[in-house]
């Protein structure tokens, strides 16, 4: 395992590395997610205290959400840490990296044997 990392599914978030820990890690990927992170830098402004820049992360639905649907993100890694993407969507793109390194994830790396052609003239 890379780094000192405790988990090989990581996401990098405010120059920094969110382990998948409660409640993060029961959001799983999707290529076609009903969730999203938002990253809000807040500065502690207290009087007499130094200004501090701190960091918080929300998860916000990019639609409604069915009770007992899965809720789902783009992990959108790093094309060299990359692994194949089953997520089932009718526009899965095959792997599980970054919308504007999916083109040398598959130069590089191929397609997956879950990868469908088909996929991204659906999308």
């Amino acid at each position: 395992m890379p780094g000192d990392y405790r988990s090989r599914y990581c996401v990098g978030f405010a120059g920094a590395v969110l382990e998948p820990e409660p409640p993060y890690r029961f959001l799983n990927h999707s290529c076609r997610p009903n969730c999203e992170f938002v990253e809000w830098e807040i500065q502690n402004e207290d009087e007499g205290a130094e200004v501090e820049k701190i960091y918080e992360l929300w998860v916000h639905a990019l639609r409604d959400i069915q009770k007992g649907e899965e809720l789902t993100i783009d992990y959108a890694w790093d094309w060299q840490s990359a692994i194949p993407c089953q997520c089932g969507a009718p526009d899965c793109r095959g792997w599980i990296c970054k919308m504007d390194e999916l083109e040398i994830c598959r130069r590089q790396r191929g397609a997956p044997a879950s990868y469908r052609e088909d996929a991204d003239r659906e999308s």
